[in-house]
């Protein structure tokens, strides 16, 4: 590592981590470099430290005596808080304490610029908003996590005070995640990152609220988050006149919004109640049933994550995102999110480092950013009213159920504040491509066309605008599903496809259009063919794996769909037909087999055949399952004989 870089950031004092500690230019490395998530979580598990032959834990008590009898049993005040104190004591003398409670352990929730798609851009760049740039300056976004690397390029100018809580630890982010974490908040896309991994390149590590001043609070360490540091943390920053606190940590076991009775989500409604907006990471659990604590608490603004697909526009909400059946407040993208990393969890301080992180952990500092910009256009608003104005124009995700009101919209949400008009955003609509048969009767359903609006509640009206020749096909004015209008047009060998223009118009008449291609599959239509099954022969007896083969005549275009039990086991669209299939997925006994010409030919009422096979039980030559299909030999021990 860099020797004169690890000097100046040991040397600073625990509470006071000054800008211009880190502003000489001969220690600040040349270079950038990034680090793939896999490389990075091999780092991570290698600081693993596991808990030694002390507990943490909580007394409800300030009394000085009351701290002296537990340091005559061997314990040692780590955190003297407003109304408890925190210990560390010998695990052996824990159960004889009274009125003491576990110091809970929390994790940083993430797993293994993103030009953030939340138009916060449009927000801190100019010409902003009304000529007016709002990019979060003046606002005090304090971050508690694992500490920070502030002489990152990145993050220099606005990382303006950290502080370390963390017993037995340094203040340096050995970890990483926090100082991920704010660069999602403030990172200045200094740098333009090209790379070779699956992420989107070239690309910029740019928070949503670059000058926005950050304090960090160190409150997670190598055995995770303990509840009696992240308190002092909340009090730390509480004293520094933060505006926000954002956490992206939380407990593995889920809860109900409220979390009733948990002392942490008690404090962050205090705090709350005290004008404080704090916003905490949804968690990671794959709940859809509850919140993380303590992003449960009733008056957090709980953020979960969201999968934005840059290439497709789709936005589904992630899979591992807690939800609480939809009582978080909103998501924020949160999926192979670029952003800093710190040189102290890298191979080395000779470079500025970069890595992508996945987690509700990535997408909290997002929309803390956006409250920053929110708070930079109207510094008068209450806590309530931030998480109402994070909900103006969020845009619903795919699997709308788990998104709470939806994935934040940065430059609505700034607009409301200001008291201007809702922006009416275009819908987004994709191209396409179905196939059918021809010939397909009036009615038949094609396919549906797919668009989305980012303002909730907007109308779309869809319909065709060129391509439709002679009226063969119709489209659902308000949900998109085409149709066949005229069968007598879907004619294969006359037109084979076709090339449709659907435009789709939202309630304030912006709109989009997509290219939407209909492709016939011919369909015989001379002489009457007909399907025959060669093997099995009906009425056999059947075990273990076999072939099904069928014979189509009169018809050489004819795809043969096979099925066992009225249940489909597979289509073979080319001469000779065959399919393998196991019979352990029969039943004992008499089974079904049909053959089918698809599509069904045009007036042929012959176009399947069904045969019924045996298959016999267990002891009679079939063992009934587990692919054991031989006959037993005398004497033979196995399932079945």
């Amino acid at each position: 590592m860099n020797g004169k870089r690890i000097a100046l950031v040991a040397l600073i004092p625990l509470f006071i981590v000054g800008l211009s500690v880190y502003s000489f230019a001969e220690d600040s490395p040349s270079k950038i470099a990034v680090l793939s998530p896999d490389q990075l979580k091999a780092s991570e598990n290698s600081q693993q430290i596991p808990p030694g032959l002390f507990k943490r834990i909580i007394a409800d008590t300030i009394s000085p005596e009351d701290i002296s009898d537990f340091e005559n049993k061997g314990c040692k005040v780590v955190h003297n808080l407003k109304a408890s104190t925190a210990l560390k004591c010998p695990t052996s003398v824990v159960p004889s304490l009274n009125n003491v409670r576990e110091d809970r352990v929390f994790q940083p929730q993430d797993l293994v610029k993103a030009n953030w798609p939340m138009e916060a851009e449009k927000v801190y760049e100019s010409p902003g908003i009304g000529g007016v740039v709002y990019d979060g300056t003046g606002i005090k976004v304090a971050v508690l996590d694992t500490g920070v690397d502030a002489p990152h390029q990145e993050l220099f100018d606005s990382v303006i005070l950290t502080a370390n809580f963390v017993d037995g630890e340094t203040s340096l982010d050995t970890n990483g995640h926090g100082t991920h974490v704010v660069g999602s908040v403030t990172g200045n896309g200094i740098a333009t990152i090209n790379h070779n991994f699956e992420y989107v390149s070239p690309n910029w590590a740019t928070g949503s609220a670059p000058d926005a001043d950050v304090i960090v609070a160190k409150v997670c360490g190598t055995q995770g988050c303990f509840e009696s540091d992240i308190t002092a943390g909340m009090d730390w920053a509480a004293e520094q006149n933060a505006h926000i606190i954002s956490m992206s940590l939380g407990s593995q076991a889920t809860f109900p919004v409220g979390c009733i009775g948990d002392p942490l989500a008690d404090k962050i409604n205090d705090f709350v109640d005290a004008g404080i907006v704090v916003i905490i990471a949804s968690g990671n659990s794959y709940s859809s049933t509850g919140l993380s604590s303590p992003a449960c608490a009733a008056k957090a603004i709980s953020i979960g994550a969201t999968d934005f697909n840059l290439s497709t526009g789709e936005n589904t909400v992630a899979s591992f995102s807690n939800s609480a059946n939809d009582n978080i407040t909103a998501v924020a993208p949160g999926v192979g999110i670029l952003s800093t990393l710190s040189c102290y969890a890298a191979p080395n301080c000779t470079s500025y480092w970069y890595t992508w992180k996945s987690g509700t952990s990535m997408a909290t500092p997002a929309a803390a950013g956006v409250v920053a910009l929110l708070l930079d256009a109207n510094p008068n608003l209450t806590p309530a009213q931030v998480k109402t104005a994070l909900c103006v124009g969020a845009i619903p995700a795919e699997n709308s159920s788990r998104d709470g009101c939806g994935m934040i919209n940065a430059l609505a949400a700034v607009n409301s504040v200001l008291g201007n008009p809702p922006i009416n955003n275009p819908p987004t609509v994709n191209d396409d491509s179905f196939s059918v048969y021809e010939n397909l009767p009036n009615g038949t359903v094609v396919g549906t066309v797919v668009a989305t609006d980012p303002n909730a509640g907007d109308t779309l009206t869809y319909s065709i605008t060129a391509g439709n020749t002679a009226g063969g096909f119709t489209i659902d004015s308000t949900d998109g599903e085409i149709t066949v209008a005229d069968s007598s047009v879907l004619d294969y060998e006359t037109t084979p496809s076709f090339a449709l223009i659907v435009e789709v118009v939202d309630s304030g008449s912006l709109s989009d259009t997509a290219n939407i291609t209909i492709n016939l599959k011919d369909v015989f239509e001379g002489g009457t063919p007909t399907i025959m099954i060669d093997f099995p022969i009906d009425g056999t007896v059947v075990s273990g794996k076999i072939t099904i083969t069928a014979t189509v005549t009169g018809d050489p275009t004819a795809d043969v769909e096979f099925f066992v039990n009225s249940v489909s086991i597979g289509v073979d669209e080319s001469a000779p037909y065959s399919i393998s299939y196991h019979t352990k997925g029969m039943s004992t006994g008499d089974n079904d087999i049909r053959a089918e010409i698809v599509p069904p030919p045009l007036e042929v009422p012959l176009y399947y055949h069904d045969i019924t096979v045996t298959k016999e039980g267990k002891g009679s030559g079939d063992t009934g399952g587990g692919g054991n299909d031989k006959p037993c030999k005398p004497n033979q021990k196995k399932p079945g004989c």
